[in-house]
């Protein structure tokens, strides 16, 4: 894993118990910031406190983010004790593998609730901040099934990421005049739970078909989320980065 400084940096994380989520807890405490991170499961946000007991920079609550009264309080609470929020990574995300014949309008619903709605405002909950800041990294996690339709996952979940690259372009050029960058990753399939139903013949032919030969690993994905939050790339915004090592190139 590459070596990064966010000394005393305002972190937002959604989806903070995913397997993705807790990489980049790890990764931004490991490297000195102060994290805020959230799940809707009060067990997860548990297990993430018993982890992190100790470490007086992270901070867990439980939130849905498809309920903007819940997103505008806890984003309230984060700005009146921190003061600033630096950085928010929208890593929350459900992955169902319904057919389209299977699709229902409930599952349609939570999908793109969690997936698209629950990026929008919690990125628009922040912005006034990052206004007022001058200063602030949004990063949205999209799919390669946002370029592609998907290969085992369901419609609506790709749908859901396609929305969000395009979520990217749109606050990305509302908020370039102050300073703030807005971009996604959108990665191919690589080792989390996520994929872990994902059938055999299936994550056997992504592997095989992918240019680098294998899946992708977290830190594969937990960089390049890194990078796209660093101070030094203000100049990149509106971006996706692909991470799905050559199994689809644009």
């Amino acid at each position: 894993m590459a070596s990064w400084n966010f000394s005393d940096q305002v972190v937002v994380i959604t989806g903070g118990a995913g397997g993705l989520g807790k990489s980049l807890i790890a990764q931004f405490l490991k490297a000195g910031a102060i994290v805020f991170a959230s799940d809707y499961q009060q067990e997860s946000i548990q297990q993430l406190n018993l982890i992190y007991r100790d470490e007086p920079n992270f901070h867990a609550k439980v939130v849905d983010i498809t309920q903007l009264n819940q997103v505008e309080t806890w984003v309230k609470k984060i700005a009146t004790e921190a003061k600033r929020i630096d950085i928010v990574i929208n890593a929350a995300g459900i992955c169902p593998y319904d057919s389209i014949e299977e699709v229902t309008e409930e599952l349609w619903d939570r999908v793109l609730d969690i997936n698209l709605k629950g990026a929008f405002f919690v990125s628009q909950a922040v912005m006034h901040l990052m206004k007022e800041q001058h200063y602030g990294r949004i990063v949205h996690i999209s799919s390669i099934a946002g370029h592609t339709g998907g290969a085992a996952v369901s419609a609506p979940y790709a749908a859901s990421k396609a929305g969000i690259i395009s979520l990217a372009k749109s606050f990305a050029k509302a908020l370039a005049p102050y300073g703030v960058t807005v971009n996604a990753v959108a990665p191919g399939p690589f080792d989390t739970p996520m994929i872990a139903d994902f059938p055999k013949d299936i994550l056997d032919k992504m592997a095989s078909t992918a240019a680098m030969g294998r899946v992708g690993k977290n830190e594969d994905v937990v960089n390049a989320v890194m990078f796209l939050c660093d101070s030094a790339t203000s100049y990149i915004t509106g971006a996706t980065i692909d991470i799905n090592g050559g199994i689809y190139m644009r």
